[in-house]
């Protein structure tokens, strides 16, 4: 085989596997990753929730760790996780929070701050950002 015609052979064999790694089937009914799923797509092909019955949601339950900064400058960007029925998430002053999935009801919270930062008068120190809950 030449040099030229071994290149279109190439770039055949890069296209038809390419192809084929498209064609694969995605599982896209739940949410066991960051973002849904490991493409990041923020999608679920779910159908408990559709256009027809999105109207009818109601608030199932709501939690405050009651850690707002009156200030307006806390912050809340955790993606919480559920394992077993158990919420896992943060909070604004990096609490860790074990919450019932489906009541809200607090099991048990992890409550970092000491009496010496708020000594050292830096009322800002626990307000700090906190993106995720880490699972392994």
């Amino acid at each position: 085989m030449t040099r030229t015609s071994a290149i279109p052979a190439i770039f055949l064999l890069i296209f038809c596997s390419c192809r084929q790694s498209s064609s694969i089937k995605k599982d896209y009914t739940g949410w066991r990753s960051y973002a849904g799923s490991k493409d990041g797509i923020r999608y679920s092909s779910n159908e408990q929730i559709n256009t027809a019955n999105v109207n009818r949601l109601q608030v199932a339950w709501r939690f405050s760790s009651h850690d707002k900064d009156t200030g307006n400058r806390s912050q809340n960007q955790c993606n919480p996780i559920v394992i077993d029925g158990v919420l896992y998430g943060t909070s604004p002053k990096l609490k860790l929070l074990a919450l019932d999935a489906a009541t809200g009801a607090p099991k048990w919270i992890f409550d970092p701050a000491d009496d010496d930062s708020i000594l050292k008068k830096d009322p800002f120190v626990f307000f700090k950002v906190s993106s995720f809950v880490v699972y392994w």
